[in-house]
This record gives structure tokens, C-alpha cells and sequence, in this order.
């Protein structure tokens, strides 16, 4: 399928992701390289982009405007505030339709957002003793007590949260502008049908309808039904053939294949695709855990990204046999 480029982010989802960031910076800098590794971050090619996206926050800090309501939001853990930046993907119109949804539907809607969080197993929620349901989250001592509140009386904080969003909108248009003409080239590049699915993270056949680029976050790439949301810079780009790149892929894919739980990964995959709770229960692993090596796996190659049949708002991992091959091509090639 074509998928329908855009290519600006959605602002809706980059004012969500920049209210809490810009409130929060400071304390989310140790998770963000807890997240993706120190190796990561302090790799040259890396340290343009986080340069970027740190004045990218500041502009947003220059123009946004915060009420009283703020303070709520602002204090939740991040990953109970993601729960709710998801309930706004999930039905859009949430951003202009708040305050005429009644507690039931609106409740509904956070037992839909907490379903795709336990099914994708992110990182930033402690779910340790909880099921697949809502309920069983509130009932656990990480539960904030903002957050029970909030799903008490959804509500009351909903039409608050919308009206920030609203508010500051033109604020993250404003800071988007001022970034936009460092990343216009690769932006031109990379957001085209043509192109897209063949150097993404994501597989070739995954049924991608629309893609959003996200530049709140430096490194995020998951899809809720056919929507795919991509960081603009979580993705893997081919560059010419030579010498160094393919030395630099036999590196990266021998350090992927070191450790043997992302060997254990890989055979699962081998198997059938698999999402991160799924991976993490048949492994005996933590979600954080299979977070981390499949963001390894991804970054060498051997594992590429696609929706499952099943569950569409899932992500799940699938092994890549065609990297698997090239590096047993270029390993044989090296040392016989």
C-alpha cells in the first residue's frame, strides 16, 4: 500500500509531548540515556540531533503558555502522562469534543489507552503485579495519586488537558519553524512514498496509511492501526556501499548477536513475529529488558519493525533474514 506522506509533524502530539518535556527537562535527561543506552548517546553522529532538540524544546519555551491546570499534568510520572497522550491518538477528536464526553466514555477510552500500553510493554510504566486491565494498575502502590484521581473523575482533567493542547499549538508550530530548516533536506528525502518503507525501521509489507513524523522525542517509532508515528531520526538510512559501512556492519551485528538474550530473541523470531510482553513471557525477561536488546537487534539490522494480524495497535518485532544473510556473506567474504 502507498502510504499518505505528511510531511510535518502532527502538532497535536508535539504540543502533548512538549508541555511535559519543556516542564520536565532536567529530570528526564538520566531517562532518556537510561532508555536508549549511553553508547548511544554519546556517539558523534548523535550529539547534532540532540543539540537540535534541545533548542527545538527551548523555542517551544519561549512562546508556550501554561495555566494552573498545568501543575496536575506537569507532576504525573511520565509514563501515566504518555497514557493519556495516547487516549488523544486514539480518538483525535478528544482535543475538541472533551468536554461533551461523559465519565463512561472517557473511561473507556483510558482502558483502551492502558491496553495498548500493557501490550507493547513500554518501559516508562511500571506495570510489576498489574494485568491487562486498568483497574489492576490503580489498585498497585506505583499508581500516583493524581492519576487514580484523574481516572476517578476523567471528566474534570480531560477538558483541562484539551484546552492546554489547544493553547499551545502555535506555540510548537512556532518552534517547529525554527528547526525546520536544519532537517528540511533529509525531511524531503525521507518522507516519500517511494522511499519510506524500503529505509525505515518498518517492514517492507507493514499496511501503513499515514506517517507522522515526531520530533518532541529523538527516538520513537511505533503505529496504532494503520497510523505509523516515526521519530525523524529513529530510522535506518542506507548509505553507499564501501569498505567502512560494510566493516561497520559486520561490527554491529556481531555485537548484537554477543549477548544471548538477543540470541534467544532472534530464534523466537525466527519463529513467528512477536510483540515486547509476548517476547518478555516466553524469555522469562523483564519488557524493559527485551525493550533494550530489540533496540539493539533494530539498530543492527536483524530485526525490523511491523503490526501484527491479530492486533493491529500492537508492535511487533520480526527478524530481518535478509541482513542475516548479508552478514554471513560479508563474514565469509572477510575471513576466507
Amino acid at each position: 500500500m502507498t502510504p499518505i506522506v505528511h510531511r510535518a509533524p502532527l502538532m497535536m502530539l508535539e504540543t502533548l509531548g512538549l508541555l511535559y518535556i519543556e516542564s520536565n527537562f532536567q529530570e528526564l535527561r538520566p531517562l532518556e540515556a537510561a532508555l536508549w543506552g549511553e553508547e548511544l548517546m554519546r556517539q558523534p553522529e548523535t550529539q547534532p540531533r540532540l543539540r537540535l532538540y534541545e533548542r527545538y524544546v527551548q523555542e517551544f519555551r519561549r512562546y508556550r503558555e501554561l495555566s494552573d491546570a498545568w501543575r496536575f499534568f506537569g507532576a504525573l510520572p511520565i509514563g501515566e502522562y504518555v497514557l493519556l497522550g495516547a487516549c488523544f491518538l486514539l480518538d483525535r477528536g478528544l482535543l475538541y469534543r472533551a468536554t461533551e464526553w461523559g465519565r463512561g466514555k472517557l473511561r473507556d477510552l483510558l482502558e483502551q489507552a492502558y491496553q495498548y500500553i500493557w501490550d507493547s510493554g513500554l518501559v516508562l510504566i511500571d506495570l510489576a503485579g498489574c494485568d491487562c486491565t486498568l483497574e489492576s494498575y490503580l489498585k498497585q502502590d506505583q499508581c500516583s495519586a493524581g492519576f487514580a484521581a484523574l481516572c476517578r473523575e476523567p471528566e474534570q482533567y480531560f477538558p483541562q488537558l484539551a484546552e492546554l493542547v489547544r493553547k499551545n499549538i502555535p506555540a510548537a508550530e512556532m518552534a517547529w519553524e525554527a528547526v525546520r530548516p536544519e532537517v528540511r533536506g533529509f525531511m524531503d528525502r525521507y518522507w516519500r512514498p517511494d522511499y519510506f518503507l524500503d529505509h525505515s525501521l518498518f517492514s517492507k509489507d507493514a499496511p501503513v496509511r499515514e506517517i507522522y513524523p515526531v520530533f518532541f522525542t529523538v527516538y520513537s517509532s511505533w503505529m496504532m492501526g494503520d497510523i505509523c508515528y516515526c521519530g525523524i531520526y529513529n530510522i535506518a538510512v542506507p548509505q553507499r556501499s564501501n569498505a567502512e559501512e560494510e566493516r561497520k556492519l559486520l561490527l554491529n551485528v556481531s555485537k548484537a548477536l554477543s549477548d544471548p538474550s538477543r540470541l534467544d530473541i532472534l530464534t523466537l523470531l525466527r519463529e513467528k513475529p512477536c510483540y515486547n510482553r509476548e517476547i518478555a513471557e516466553k524469555l522469562g525477561l523483564s519488557p524493559a529488558t527485551v525493550m533494550h536488546h530489540t533496540d539493539v537487534l533494530i539498530q543492527s539490522g536483524l530485526v525490523a519493525l511491523a503490526p501484527g494480524s491479530e492486533n493491529q495497535k500492537r508492535i511487533y518485532f520480526r527478524l530481518v533474514p535478509e541482513q542475516v544473510k548479508r552478514y554471513a556473506e560479508l563474514l565469509a567474504d572477510q575471513f576466507t
